[in-house]
């Protein structure tokens, strides 16, 4: 692999399982991701504190652990159905708010993820190794 320190850190299964659905369904980068799975690279934030922590959060969405890492959100359409529907907006009336609205709301999701990966290494004691993100 060329950059085999590489970490692809995500939240919950959902952006693995749709790369890996997506490379099946279009037979494009099915070895590559397979060997990305393989080694290692996907790091799911949820399962790393699910299994190393307990917070005293209503639950363990993204949205609400966010806040113990400091991220505070731009771009409010609710949870993902919120997006849902935002979409079916754009669908049905090409209005590019609304497709601005669900990218704005996508890239809340990632500077989210990247303040929580950031936060849990804080937390983390010295013996715990976290390969740095680019």
């Amino acid at each position: 692999m060329r950059y085999p320190d590489m970490h692809v850190y995500h939240y919950n299964h959902t952006e693995r399982s749709t790369l890996e659905r997506l490379a099946r369904q279009h037979g494009v980068g099915e070895v590559l991701l397979d060997e990305l799975v393989g080694t290692g690279a996907f790091v799911d934030l949820l399962a790393v504190i699910r299994d190393g922590m307990q917070v005293g959060v209503e639950s363990y969405g993204l949205k609400h652990l966010e806040v113990l890492a400091g991220y505070q959100r731009g771009e409010d359409i609710g949870q993902g159905a919120g997006a849902v529907v935002a979409y079916e907006e754009f669908m049905a009336n090409g209005d590019q708010d609304s497709l601005d609205r669900i990218a704005d709301y996508n890239a809340d999701d990632v500077r989210a993820t990247r303040a929580l990966r950031d936060w849990l290494v804080e937390q983390r004691d010295d013996a715990h190794d976290w390969r740095d993100a680019e």
